[in-house]
């Protein structure tokens, strides 16, 4: 349930550096996914025609025995996609290993894990069920024409539909740093116009990563529940979810204290100090992470797929994509331009860094 925000506690001392690390990493990691596209576009230029109206893109036969018609599992399939990438398509220093590999709609769809020394980026790709071709890009959906199929378009900045109370949904994974970066933004954006702003949180939430072991995944009746960085980010997820439904004043005092103080390897203890810095009933927050975890789960679940969401942060400002920068006065800006009748606050100058739009998990 969504619910207005109150005014947050002043930003700590902390978080201009914390932001300026995060810049740090970003312009590292960028560096890098440049290269890994880059090498995924010349594949592509080297081997494809591109369709003008829906660029899709599918390469000759994959090597290796493939029986035409003769569906193999899923995993082989992910496996013949790996061989394919390792041997053929990427640069010596790059290596690509499956995250998961799952049928559907006739074929394979196999997610990739690309890393280059410590740093890495996850791609999508889909292959045949036999085996035998890959295609670099989603397949298009040829029983509906092309304007009826369901994709999210990106608003031009400062476009957004407007409304008396602007909604604003932020998807995150609670240790991705550019999630981290984008709150650090939004924050202060909330501080000062939240309280004629209709914000949620939300979580980013996969039904498979990694071996969907117990290191990354959660699992019950209802479905099989995982998170990128591991099982201790999901765990967060579904406290700060909590916080968030019983406790929203205090929302943001604890979010803060968690990105300033803890980390994926010791919040299962750190969380607790960050809890009681925030006024926070530890012993309740417990209970309720016990008896709601699988509900918040499913909802999270439910609602990325809604709005088509796989990466953090995914922001939306009126159910449009959010494309600004990651600064509080961008975020400011933006979402006043959202609004029929912007409020006075919405004429304050925030002060703070002037991150990038880009970079995701």
């Amino acid at each position: 349930m969504s619910r207005k925000r109150p005014k947050m506690r002043d930003a700590d001392a902390e978080d201009d550096s914390i932001l300026e690390n995060t810049k740090i990493q970003e312009k590292e990691q960028k560096e890098f996914f440049k290269k890994t596209r880059n090498q995924l576009a010349a594949v592509a230029g080297a081997f494809f025609v591109i369709g003008f109206l829906l660029s899709a893109a599918v390469t000759p036969p994959i090597t290796g025995h493939a029986v035409a018609g003769n569906a193999l599992s899923a995993q082989d399939v992910g496996d013949k996609v790996i061989e394919q990438l390792n041997s053929y398509l990427l640069m010596d220093g790059y290596d690509a290993e499956v995250i998961s590999a799952n049928s559907t709609n006739g074929m394979v769809m196999v997610d990739v894990k690309i890393t280059s020394g410590d740093q890495s980026q996850d791609v999508t790709f889909f292959a045949s069920s036999d085996g035998k071709y890959l295609f670099l890009s989603a397949p298009a959906d040829m029983e509906s024409p092309p304007e009826q199929q369901d994709t999210q378009e990106e608003t031009p900045a400062g476009e957004y539909p407007k409304s008396d109370e602007p909604n604003v949904k932020m998807f995150v994974m609670s240790f991705c740093p550019y999630g981290e970066q984008a709150e650090n933004g939004l924050g202060p954006a909330m501080e000062a116009i939240g309280e004629f702003v209709d914000f949620e949180p939300h979580f980013v939430i996969y039904e498979s990563y990694g071996d969907n072991g117990p290191n990354y995944c959660m699992e019950d009746d209802s479905g099989t529940y995982c998170s990128m960085h591991g099982i201790n980010e999901l765990r967060e997820d579904i406290r700060q979810a909590v916080v968030w439904k019983y406790y929203p004043d205090k929302w943001w005092a604890y979010v803060n204290k968690v990105n300033a103080d803890c980390s994926s390897s010791n919040v299962e203890t750190c969380w607790k100090d960050a809890a009681q810095a925030a006024g926070l009933d530890v012993s309740d927050i417990e209970a309720k992470f016990e008896a709601e975890k699988f509900q918040i789960l499913a909802s999270e679940y439910a609602l990325d797929a809604e709005y088509g969401v796989r990466g953090s942060p995914s922001i939306f400002v009126n159910d449009a994509s959010y494309t600004g920068a990651r600064s509080p006065e961008s975020f400011k800006s933006e979402i006043c331009s959202a609004f029929n009748t912007p409020p006075e606050a919405c004429g304050e100058t925030l002060e703070g860094g002037t991150a990038a739009s880009s970079g995701s998990c």
